[in-house]
């Protein structure tokens, strides 16, 4: 071969290198782009290598997706995300607060219920949609509109609800429950891996130590044991009498995912699958202490916070944002003489404290907003008039923020698909200036925004519908 001929070879082979160090610098691009939106530094990696593209079918029944979430690539303001429904159709649209423009971002089939929620780093809005005959999922969509996708379909007409993303946006719980028309109602609390679409299950009725079928004496805290020592034949009465005026034994729960504790902890409400004895089970708050503990130590990975008769003014609990304080809020209901109230205990376990205290004929409902505020509603059921407060949880700087005659004050109304109202950016902005909450005049609910330092007692409508419900409010 002559030296012309070499050289030639020589300098194809350099082209040839170079082209692949090219693509192999394209590849590493790739790959790094793509990644879970995180409020923390730590970001996880999508096991995947193919352009970003996403489904909106279903993977499968009772099978998980991983998510596709990459950043947004243009600055967004803050807005407020609302449901509304447009003759059979839901919509799920955005407020943009600094310009007064609004946007559709999705819109789902006739005869579909719909939940949502936004995502802890607000940029992303998590979708429960129950359409009859055609199956339950769970989906999710960016705030500018763009990869909406298909996580999570359940078995048959079994019910989702409660979906919540992590704080660092890596696992997505969520329940799911069968028919509760159906005999033996079955209940799974599960937990989908957002990077690879495992689904793990945390509790389960169909497992060895489910902690939802209880005895009496169990259903008044604790175990068996304790409850029978601790609790007078006086207070398991007052129970059947409260909870079960009718024979029977108490109801089957479930639970429902109200805010995580943290990223790999809990909070759940109580609530009946079925209800027997005729009787309305109390909603009590309870902790899942780690979601990385196989389903078969489920009997020793919940921990009750709350006891019905210990606090049985209680018609609604939260959690301050420091996990410290517990909130109670409600009433009267079932016979309870003592008047509505606010009340405030610390999550270790001393007695409740009053910071307070309405009417005898007001329905009163508490909210953490952030650090040691206490967003609540006042609205009394004789006068028709609807009163909106903030306070701290040591009882001072008491504030009326809103009043309006002939309505109702509501947070995020509950549904068979959960209540997103304890996530404190459903109910305040991301910079705490504003609020969100809806006012019900004539059946008809309004989302009112208002300022958060008071000023004017009438906050601006900014939507009026039969069924429209508050999702929450997105980041800037």
């Amino acid at each position: 071969m002559s030296l012309r001929s070499v050289r030639q070879s020589l300098f194809c082979m350099l082209l040839m290198l170079i082209a692949v160090l090219v693509t192999a610098c394209q590849y590493q691009t790739t790959t790094s782009a793509v990644k879970l939106g995180t409020t923390t530094t730590s970001e996880v990696k999508l096991a995947t290598t193919t352009p970003l593209r996403t489904s909106i079918n279903c993977p499968g029944q009772e099978r998980g997706r991983a998510a596709v979430m990459p950043a947004l690539t243009r600055p967004q303001h803050q807005s407020v995300a609302y449901l509304w429904q447009d003759k059979t159709k839901t919509i799920l649209s955005t407020y943009d607060k600094q310009t007064g423009s609004k946007k559709n971002l999705l819109t789902f089939s006739e005869n579909a219920s719909v939940a949502a929620n936004v995502s802890p780093d607000g940029h992303w809005i998590i979708v429960t949609q129950l359409t009859r005959g055609v199956g339950n999922a769970i989906k999710l969509v960016r705030i500018d509109g763009a990869y909406a996708q298909t996580l999570y379909c359940s078995a048959s007409d079994n019910l989702l609800s409660s979906v919540l993303l992590s704080p660092n946006q890596h696992s997505l719980v969520f329940s799911e429950s069968s028919n509760p028309i159906l005999a033996n109602p079955q209940f799974t609390l599960k937990r989908l891996d957002m990077a690879t679409g495992k689904i793990q299950t945390l509790l389960s009725s169909l497992q060895p130590g489910y902690p939802g079928i209880q005895t009496l004496p169990q259903a008044l805290g604790g175990t068996a044991t304790q409850a029978s020592s601790q609790q007078s034949q006086a207070n398991i009465h007052a129970y059947s009498q409260l909870f079960m005026p009718q024979p029977g034994p108490p109801p089957v729960l479930g639970y429902l995912a109200l805010k995580w504790a943290s990223n790999s902890s809990l909070y759940l409400q109580s609530t009946s699958l079925v209800l027997s004895g005729g009787g309305i089970p109390p909603h009590d708050l309870y902790q899942l202490l780690d979601i990385n503990k196989p389903v078969e130590q489920q009997s020793s990975n919940l921990k009750s916070l709350t006891a019905p008769l210990k606090q049985t003014n209680c018609d609604s609990y939260d959690i301050t944002a420091d996990n410290t304080q517990l909130i109670c809020s409600g009433g009267p209901l079932y016979g309870d003489p003592r008047r509505p109230a606010v009340r405030v205990e610390a999550v270790s376990g001393q007695s409740l404290h009053t910071v307070f205290t309405a009417s005898p004929d007001d329905q009163v409902f508490a909210r953490a907003a952030r650090d040691h505020t206490i967003l609540f509603t006042v609205n009394n059921v004789k006068t028709n008039v609807a009163q909106f407060y903030q306070i701290n949880t040591d009882g001072s700087a008491l504030k009326l923020l809103a009043s309006a005659k002939a309505s109702e004050y509501t947070f995020e109304s509950y549904t068979k698909s959960g209540d997103n109202s304890y996530l404190p950016w459903t109910n305040v902005s991301r910079d705490g200036k504003y609020y969100a909450l809806i006012s019900t005049t004539n059946y008809i609910n309004s989302l009112v925004i208002g300022k958060m330092n008071g000023g004017s007692s009438n906050p601006n409508k900014i939507a009026t519908n039969l069924q429209l419900r508050i999702v929450g409010w997105t980041a800037a």
